[in-house]
């Protein structure tokens, strides 16, 4: 039997949504704390260690909504939107969607034959 308690990149929930601790099984609302008091652990280090996405939170879905709610309320901006600044070559932000549109088109005529 494994000591370990999570498959390496995926973020294991229990079966109440929590997100369950890698190392010791333990499921919590928010593992941030727990991995850094009980393993010695940052976020960062646990999700290097367990090949997480750098951008993954290790948080529940029910605790995310519930900040994000919260975040609404309150009037705060949950996403820092950056400015749209010209793309490669220096396209605008209309003029790439539409390359986008027109290549995906192509590509389904291509798969339909």
């Amino acid at each position: 039997m494994s000591k370990y308690y999570a498959k390496y990149g995926v973020l294991e929930l229990d079966a109440a949504g929590k997100v369950v601790c890698g190392f010791c099984g333990a499921a919590f609302e928010s593992l941030g704390r727990h991995i850094q008091q009980k393993h010695g652990y940052s976020a960062a280090e646990y999700k290097e260690y367990w090949g997480l996405n750098r951008n993954t939170a290790l948080t529940s879905a029910l605790l995310s909504d519930k900040r994000r709610i919260f975040c609404k309320m309150i009037g705060k901006t949950v996403v820092n939107p950056k400015p749209f600044t010209k793309g490669w070559r220096g396209r605008t932000r209309e003029v790439m969607r539409e390359e986008t549109r027109l290549r995906l088109t192509q590509l389904a005529k291509e798969i339909r034959g």
